[in-house]
């Protein structure tokens, strides 16, 4: 990850050390030529500049058969604050017209584009039961990619603002519900021949 305090945080997840945390933007990263069984990016590839070039790098760094993943989850409280969401943000001049950019939808058309042989696209799925505080909802949004062109003082403002208009619309400090997790996959194949329609 480019973000030290995205990684401080993860680390706090890795107590034994089994993973090696490097800080550097994806761009800049060395990738081994047919060295990983797995590439997975989650709710980031939307945000990565040149997506074609990556794909091809990340195709020269995968096994055969190994797998690119892109991933993502549907929160459990999105759909039903989806339109506080909206409202919110319009107040401070951000517009939220691409809501669920984070699944990327254009990536099995990069694929495609690519002409490197990958297998189909595949996606699989899982829902969990997940609570969550309306106030850590307000706060998480204010520190996504859409709320970084605001100040400090207007984050602060953009919270209040949400978590008010969130509490009009629930009777309860605390939302409910199944959050789904997302992945999606192709696999490096040794010939187009052996690819299929991504």
């Amino acid at each position: 990850d480019a973000a030290s305090q995205m990684l401080r945080i993860a680390k706090q997840q890795d107590p034994n050390n089994n993973i090696t945390w490097i800080c550097k933007p994806v761009e800049e990263f060395h990738f081994k030529k047919d060295f990983y069984s797995l590439i997975i990016s989650f709710e980031s590839f939307h945000l990565f500049s040149k997506q074609p070039t990556l794909i091809k790098r990340c195709h020269a760094a995968l096994k055969s058969h190994g797998n690119i993943c892109i991933a993502w989850c549907q929160l459990h409280w999105e759909e039903f604050l989806k339109p506080c969401i909206v409202e919110s943000f319009k107040s401070f001049d951000i517009t939220w017209d691409e809501w669920g950019y984070q699944a990327c939808p254009r990536f099995s058309d990069i694929l495609q584009q690519s002409s490197l042989p990958f297998s189909y696209l595949q996606t699989e799925k899982v829902a969990v039961p997940s609570t969550s505080n309306i106030h850590s909802v307000a706060q998480y949004l204010t520190c996504i990619n859409k709320a970084l062109v605001l100040t400090k003082e207007e984050r602060r403002n953009l919270a209040e603002l949400l978590e008010q208009k969130f509490l009009e619309q629930s009777s309860s400090h605390y939302l409910s519900g199944l959050s789904t997790y997302y992945i999606t996959y192709a696999s490096k194949t040794t010939s187009l021949s052996q690819s299929g329609d991504i």
